[in-house]
């Protein structure tokens, strides 16, 4: 199965992600992630892992142009595109 991924604002399948060499990420170690499960498509504790990485983005001093409900509505239309609304799920978010 192809997994569809959201990759610097556009759907993609995972094989096409690319990361840039002047990425900070690749130069420096610098990034962080956050894990959380779905269960059957239900989001478990979806709001608090959110909580969690939007403090995070922020002591890190990183800029975002997306919210707490625009990571929601990517999350769940990945689930979709992935066909795992009726499955258990693993959801990785990198920055």
């Amino acid at each position: 199965m192809l997994e569809i991924i959201y990759f610097n604002g556009k759907y993609i399948y995972s094989r096409n992600a690319k990361v840039s060499v002047n990425n900070a990420g690749f130069l420096y170690g610098d990034g962080l992630f956050e894990t959380f499960r779905s269960y059957g498509g239900n989001l478990y504790t979806i709001d608090r892992h959110l909580e969690r990485l939007f403090f995070s983005l922020q002591i890190l001093k990183y800029n975002t142009h997306f919210s707490a409900e625009d990571v929601k509505t990517c999350v769940r239309d990945l689930l979709k595109r992935n066909n795992l609304l009726k499955k258990d799920a693993i959801i990785g978010i990198y920055r």
